[in-house]
């Protein structure tokens, strides 16, 4: 009926996965944690929750470098908001200030929503350290794995930002991809940065699911595609659309399943600022929408 004590319900699982060739997660349902689908969380709650955490500095001390508190959450949501203030004050301008400390990046992508005087830098996949000056109402978005860091700008002003990391299936994913490894999960999936090595690594797995050699799909899709080009398109080079229906109907696949979208230059952190977000504004009956960074 649903009504057992938690403890003997996670007991009674946990026997059935012993049993059974079932995943105790893939039994075990999360109570909502929401109220009519609403979580509320006051800015006492989040006071109470502040911590402060230190980076070095370029004395190559710790010193303070965000004050963190929890905001509004749920177990059920894949959205994992942040109040984080800047607490190191950096004026110099140079992005490769040494008081500035880039972190290693994170799986989960981010929405960033800015409040006071802040800069925000990040290393693009080139090497290269950017620097924006941002204010209140601007907005970014960074891409997984982007190393990135935030300081204040003013000591007159206070700077704050609400940073919204999101994993969606990904995040759903993760029990799978501890089981199989980032090495595996890196070759299987390839990087969108890199558009010819995530297309040949699309079409070495579909071809490791069909248990094809080169040899055997060259000779499924001939004539329509000859075993030169087709040693060229396990090679990550680009298909036209021809040659994927053709390779999607021997791999019994869909054609969206071999097409590669490359991750660009300009879509890996995206800066909107408020000014464009006020500009393309939309005026609703009780609200004025104003939307934030976007990426494709």
């Amino acid at each position: 009926r649903g009504d057992l004590d938690v403890n003997e319900a996670l007991d009674v699982l946990r026997r059935m996965s012993e049993v059974y060739p079932v995943p105790l997660n893939d039994l075990w349902l999360d109570a909502d944690d929401t109220v009519a689908g609403v979580r509320l969380f006051t800015a006492e709650a989040g006071e109470a929750s502040a911590r402060v955490l230190d980076r070095p500095g370029r004395s190559g001390q710790r010193t303070p470098y965000y004050e963190y508190r929890d905001a509004a959450m749920s177990r059920c949501s894949q959205f994992r908001p942040e109040w984080i203030k800047e607490l190191r004050l950096v004026t110099s301008g140079d992005p490769h200030d040494p008081d500035v400390q880039l972190n290693k990046g994170h799986l989960m992508m981010q929405t960033t929503l800015f409040i006071g005087p802040v800069d925000f830098y990040y290393k693009d996949h080139h090497g290269v350290v950017h620097r924006r000056e941002m204010s209140t109402g601007d907005s970014n978005f960074i891409s997984p794995f982007v190393p990135h860091s935030f300081t204040a700008r003013s000591q007159d002003s206070e700077a704050i930002i609400i940073a919204v990391t999101y994993g969606g299936n990904v995040r759903r994913a993760f029990r799978e991809f501890t089981r199989v490894g980032a090495k595996q999960v890196f070759s299987l999936a390839g990087d969108k940065r890199e558009p010819g090595f995530t297309r040949r690594c699309t079409l070495l797995r579909c071809l490791d699911a069909e248990c094809l050699t080169e040899q055997s799909l060259a000779e499924a899709v001939a004539p329509a595609i000859t075993a030169e080009r087709v040693s060229q398109l396990l090679d990550g080079q680009e298909g036209t659309y021809s040659e994927l229906e053709t390779l999607a109907a021997a791999l019994n696949v869909r054609v969206s399943d071999l097409h590669v979208c490359p991750l660009e230059d300009d879509e890996e952190v995206v800066v909107t600022r408020t000014g464009v977000s006020q500009r393309l504004a939309r005026q609703l009956e009780t609200y004025r929408l104003a939307p934030l960074a976007r990426t494709r």
